[in-house]
């Protein structure tokens, strides 16, 4: 090669390297925040995960695309157990539980209309359906104690992996399927062509009052069975794997969930409502061994208390159970023998009580040596032995773990899921021969490319001298000593926590920080959460009943100041958004004060908690309504305190501008939403009102996509006034 072509080469080169420089550049250069990138977390979110007993593989489950009516697609994925592996999808379905040799995965079809149980084969990815009832595996409403809503789904494989044994309704003894029980009035529709009417008396139920008032009245948003929990019972069955044939464990009116089989393959055990199905009235769950032989069944526990989740230790000599004092109760573990003898302990108590939700107990499970359970607090993983209550630190994550994602092989294997402010989806492992976490598997990569915000933990001080905090995360790019516009989430009693990412498209989020807003959310009370326990009994007494709108406000105001004072927010460029509950809160706050330039109330949470009492989309929340209220109280007793709970009776303080949004089917609120227009409508209010057809409580699809582009053009009016000039 000539010196001349050398050179001319040199500088080909050379331009090739800086082109590539760029271009990695460019690439690195992180972005705003889309409504598709957050889609992709939802779709890309792991809501459970478990490891094969034998340590070699993890099933998890990611939601995807919705497949039909808000049945989301419920994706299954197989990793292998080791560094840095690729994930394979093998199917849909939700739930899945490893067969004891590890082989082969059992789950639910994603399907509401019609639930069965199915088996894969991981090797070949052929799959078949074992169970084949006539209406599906239906569940009971009342045996849905947390949000994550898959415990009353959950089931277990026998010891030899030839049989599952899980929970389905079937009609109560002495009653009709459709009809009322004997001592009712009739059912819901009798027969409109012969003018017979619907008969409601003080005996009928409570949801019969608004049967037919609305198009979606009928089902629950989470499982269409719930309705029909006032004639049918949740009821044991055991389904052989290999012939599909299903046997029927348990009789009776007493109301069955959680199964699992015992190591020995003789028993089972499971909770009970005994009966009770009412949430007004709710006291207590017990736990129950059946022998599978005999069918005959023993207690377990007995009293008072909310008591689920029973888990066999591997030897068979214990049962670990979560249990609370009431439905709102702090949660604990607790252990008590498996033969009958003995008193439960608390294996948790030693924590104390929650200061915060985030240091509240999740879930658990045991070690392969039966002396200990490893329990997850969003704060980290802790052992704790069975006999002397002695606590040991597995890890701290540096993030949040994901409640239900905990799973311990027996070969001692324990893998969980992990986020914190720039990850969503990490799945790590450690075994017994290391002392710090590995990564399995991302999955999320995509986040890496996103302009995220700083967050920060806020501390503070409200005018009582309550100790609060809260999360703000600060617009991506913050530059010290700049103040920026601001969107308060009004969500209430709920603890935030700091290493998460925030990506709730219908509240405060990550995105809105990204396009250059603060986003501050305080964990704030309100007279409607004032049972949800988030430091203590005492700090939430404080907000029941019409005066605990006074602190809720001076909770929320005394943050934004806090943020107003170290310099962060411009006080004049302030927004609210509230989703449900934190509707709700948004609703009463602008009747409070004039401070903030705009609010947006999402599917608000009782903004007439008269309209709550005498006009109930499902005939149950005149009760829920007094219990709210936080004492033995009713609109004839107690009118001032009833309307000064309702925020559409001091509309004419309202100086705020408002987006309202519902889905025409989110029949517990579609009316309160519409109250709140017609008022501020009335009287001369910036007000706008959409109605989404066919959404119910949060949008989806082509609603959610439009809802977010006027969310965003509504926040840019009023709290960026600069760029509207520009």
């Amino acid at each position: 090669m000539t010196p001349s072509k050398s050179l001319t080469f040199l500088k080909y080169l050379t331009l090739v390297a800086v082109a590539a420089a760029s271009c990695l550049s460019i690439a690195k250069e992180p972005r705003p925040i889309t409504l598709q990138d957050l889609h992709s977390l939802s779709h890309n979110s792991i809501y459970y995960l478990q490891i094969s007993p034998d340590g070699r593989r993890i099933v998890y489950t990611t939601w995807g695309n919705a497949a039909d009516a808000g049945v989301p697609e419920s994706n299954l994925w197989v990793v292998d157990a080791r560094p840095n592996s690729t994930p394979r999808q093998i199917g849909r379905g939700l739930l899945p539980h490893w067969s004891p040799d590890g082989e082969h995965l059992a789950y639910y079809t994603p399907s509401l209309r019609n639930r069965q149980l199915w088996v894969v084969d991981v090797r070949t990815g052929k799959s078949r359906q074992i169970t084949h009832l006539g209406d599906g595996i239906q569940i009971s409403q009342y045996t849905f104690f947390d949000a994550w809503g898959f415990d009353p789904l959950w089931f277990s494989w026998s010891p030899d992996g030839t049989k599952l044994v899980f929970t389905s309704l079937t009609a109560k003894e002495g009653v009709q399927p459709g009809k009322a029980p004997a001592a009712k009035q009739t059912a819901p529709g009798a027969d409109p062509k012969q003018g017979l009417p619907l008969i409601l008396t003080s005996t009928t139920p409570d949801a019969w009052t608004m049967h037919g008032v609305f198009a979606a009245s009928e089902g629950n948003e989470r499982d269409p069975s719930a309705r029909v929990d006032n004639w049918k019972t949740g009821q044991i069955f055991i389904a052989d794997v290999n012939t599909g044939k299903v046997e029927q464990l348990t009789r009776g009116n007493d109301n069955y969930f959680n199964p699992q089989w015992s190591p020995d393959g003789k028993s089972i055990v499971c909770a009970s409502t005994e009966g009770s199905m009412n949430w007004t009235d709710f006291k207590r769950t017990n736990l129950y061994v059946f022998r599978v032989d005999s069918k005959t069944k023993r207690a377990v526990t007995v009293g008072d208390g909310i008591k689920r989740l029973p888990s066999w230790s591997p030897d068979g000599k214990w049962i670990a159970y979560a249990g609370a004092e009431s439905l709102t109760g702090t949660r604990h573990f607790y252990v008590i023998p498996a033969n009958g003898t003995g008193t439960a302990k608390n294996l948790t108590e030693q924590f104390g009580g929650p200061k915060t939700l985030e240091q509240s107990f999740f879930h658990f499970v045991w070690t392969p040596d039966s002396r200990s359970i490893v329990v997850n607090r969003e704060d980290g993983l802790a052992k704790i032995d069975i006999g002397d209550l002695h606590s040991t630190p597995i890890v701290s994550p540096g993030g949040m773990i994901n409640e239900e994602t905990m799973s311990m092989s027996r070969t001692g294997v324990l893998v969980w899921e992990k986020a914190d402010e720039r990850n969503w989806g990490l799945i790590e492992m450690i075994d017994g021969n290391s002392t710090s976490p590995a990564l399995v598997a991302d999955a999320n990569p995509q986040m890496k490319e996103w302009a995220i915000g700083e967050q920060e933990l806020v501390r503070w001080k409200n005018s009582r001298g309550d100790q609060l905090e809260g999360v703000l995360i600060k617009p991506a790019g913050y530059q010290e000593g700049h103040k920026y516009p601001l969107i308060v989430d009004c969500y209430p009693a709920i603890g935030q926590e700091l290493h998460t990412f925030y990506g709730f498209e219908m509240g405060g989020n990550q995105a809105f920080a990204s396009r250059g807003y603060a986003v501050f959310f305080p964990v704030i009370r309100a007279p409607h959460v004032w049972q949800t326990v988030v430091k203590n009994e005492a700090f939430m007494q404080a907000v029941k009943g019409p005066d605990g709108w006074a602190v809720m406000v001076d909770d929320i105001m005394s943050g934004v100041d806090e943020l107003i004072r170290r310099g962060i927010v411009d006080p004049d460029r302030m927004g609210l958004t509230g989703f449900s509950n934190g509707g709700g809160v948004a609703d009463y706050l602008v009747t409070a004060t004039p401070r903030f330039k705009c609010a947006v109330s999402i599917a608000a949470v009782a903004p007439d908690w008269l309209s709550q009492f005498f006009f109930p989309a499902d005939g149950g929340f005149p009760a829920a309504a007094v219990q709210w209220y936080g004492k033995e109280s009713t609109p004839w007793t107690d009118l001032e305190g009833w309307t000064k709970m309702s925020a559409v009776y001091r509309l004419p303080n309202v100086t705020t501008p408002m987006l309202l949004a519902i889905g025409d089917k989110d029949v517990y609120f579609l009316q309160g939403m519409i109250e709140m227009y017609q008022g501020l409508r009335y009287l001369g209010k910036d007000v706008t009102l959409l109605r989404y057809e066919g959404q119910r409580h949060g949008f989806e699809g082509a609603a959610m996509t439009d809802f977010w582009q006027r969310e965003n053009d509504f926040f840019d009016r009023y709290l960026k006034p600069e760029a509207r000039r520009n």
